[in-house]
C-alpha cells in the first residue's frame, strides 16, 4: 500500500501554474517591438534557447542572474538582429509577471488538500521579481506555509543547499513523510533524490523517463492523482 505523505513540496511552473502559456503570451505581445516576423515562429526559437539556458542553470554552468540576459543575447545572435538584452528582458518581465494561467486541476487540488489538512509549500527555481507577483495575482499564497524562490535565497534545485534551506522553513517531519512534486527531472526529481526525499513526477504529456541515475517514486498524469498519495 502506498504510504500517505504528510507534507507536499510543490514546484510552481508547469506544475501548478502554466508557465509555458504565460511565457508564450507575454513574449508574443512584445517581440514585434524589437524583431519583425511571425510571433509564432519567433517564439519557437526563443522557447528552445530559453529551455537550453535553464538547463544550464540546473547544471550550474549559468547563474540565475545571467539567464535573464544571456537567453536574449543568444536569441539575437541566432536571428542575426541587434537588440538590447536587458531592455527586452525587462519588457518581457513586465508583461510576464501580470500573465497568469493555471495548470488544469491546480486550484481544485489545492482546495481539496487544504480541506484535508495536508501541509504544503512551493519550491521554485523562478526569478523573484516575476514569481512573487504571479503568485500574488494567482491568489494562492494562503495555501502554503512557505514560498521558496531560488533567486531570492541564492541557491537552486537540484542543489542540496536549496532543500536544506527548505527544511528550515517548513514543518519538521521524517524525510519519508515529505513528497516533492514537479514536472522537471533535472531540478525537481534529481533535487529530491540528492536530498533523500521521495518524489512524484508530474508528466501530463506522457513522456518517457530517460534518466538512468535516478527515478521518481511516483508518476502522475493529472494533478487530481495527488489526492491518492495523501
Amino acid at each position: 500500500m502506498t504510504s500517505k505523505y504528510k507534507y507536499l513540496l510543490f514546484d510552481a511552473d508547469n506544475t501548478l501554474l502554466d508557465f509555458t502559456k504565460s511565457s508564450e503570451v507575454a513574449f508574443k505581445k512584445m517581440i514585434n517591438t524589437y524583431v519583425d516576423g511571425d510571433p509564432d515562429v519567433l517564439f519557437k526559437v526563443y522557447y528552445r534557447i530559453n529551455k537550453e539556458c535553464w538547463e544550464r542553470v540546473e547544471l550550474g554552468t549559468l547563474s540565475l542572474a545571467e539567464v535573464k540576459t544571456k537567453r536574449f543575447e543568444l536569441y539575437a545572435a541566432e536571428l542575426g538582429v541587434e537588440i538590447n538584452p536587458k531592455e527586452i528582458n525587462e519588457h518581457y518581465f513586465s508583461i510576464l509577471k501580470e500573465t497568469i494561467f493555471f495548470v488544469d486541476g491546480a486550484i481544485e487540488l489545492l482546495n481539496a488538500l487544504k480541506q484535508k489538512g495536508v501541509g504544503m509549500s512551493i519550491i521554485t527555481n523562478g526569478l523573484k521579481e516575476v514569481q512573487e507577483r504571479r503568485f500574488e495575482l494567482a491568489d494562492i499564497n494562503h495555501f502554503f506555509d512557505a514560498i521558496i524562490i531560488s533567486d531570492a535565497i541564492g541557491t537552486k534545485k537540484p542543489d542540496t543547499a536549496f532543500f536544506d534551506y527548505t527544511f528550515q522553513k517548513v514543518p519538521s517531519f521524517d524525510k519519508g513523510d515529505y513528497l516533492v512534486i514537479g514536472d522537471t527531472p533535472g531540478s525537481d526529481i534529481l533535487g529530491a533524490e540528492r536530498s533523500g526525499l521521495p518524489s512524484c513526477w508530474f508528466n501530463p504529456k506522457g513522456l518517457i523517463w530517460k534518466e538512468k541515475e535516478y527515478t521518481p517514486k511516483h508518476e502522475i498524469r493529472t494533478l487530481s492523482e495527488v489526492l491518492k498519495l495523501v
